[in-house]
């Protein structure tokens, strides 16, 4: 195996059965057959049989300045007892249908700490969406609300907003004009929120 698939596999080497690289100019494609793991049915207890292989493509973070990806040979099996279908599960993703490793999401937030950085810049530097960036952040980047300021100002903004909402809601420090919270709509849902 070489260096740069056992970086990218860590602990997950256990996983691989048979591997072939492709390099090309634009990205390194990593094509992963994995072990079979699941050899009894999660229903009634059979021996399950091989019934196809699936392709599922995982974008992984760059390595050397070029795009990398897993392509896992992921097996799907059936019960002949029962005829339950199981897929196998993708020790690489946290959900079996995410198209991220658990690895990239970590280099996602760890480019999201530099101040000057937007979620448009890291989906580019990343090769996906904007919104898969921010449901990323979303995920991990929760922080616990301040308690308010002894006194507040709170101002309402009518914004050319295309979602649900289309006022926001903008609280800030008395004393320091700061930005405490700003929020999404004036309903009381939106309103309870904060507390």
């Amino acid at each position: 195996m070489n260096n740069d698939l056992k970086i990218i596999l860590g602990d997950y080497e256990s996983f691989v059965q048979s591997h072939t690289t492709e390099i090309n100019e634009k990205e390194v494609i990593y094509y992963i057959t994995l072990k079979r793991t699941i050899i009894s049915c999660p229903e009634c207890g059979s021996r399950m049989n091989i019934k196809d292989y699936r392709k599922c493509k995982v974008i992984h973070n760059m390595i050397r300045g070029k795009n990398t990806s897993l392509i896992l040979k992921k097996r799907r099996l059936v019960c002949p007892q029962c005829n339950k279908v199981v897929t196998e599960e993708n020790p690489f993703t946290e959900k079996s249908h995410s198209r991220l490793s658990q690895t990239s999401e970590m280099e996602i937030m760890n480019k999201l700490k530099e101040p000057t950085t937007t979620f448009s810049l890291v989906a580019r530097f990343f090769n996906t969406s904007p919104t898969k960036v921010v449901e990323i952040f979303d995920k991990y980047g929760q922080m616990r609300r301040q308690p308010l300021p002894e006194i507040i100002c709170i101002d309402e903004k009518h914004w050319k907003h295309k979602g649900q909402n289309r006022y926001m809601c903008v609280i800030l420090n008395f004393k320091t004009m700061e930005i405490v919270d700003i929020i999404d709509g004036r309903t009381k849902k939106a309103w309870s929120r904060t507390s």
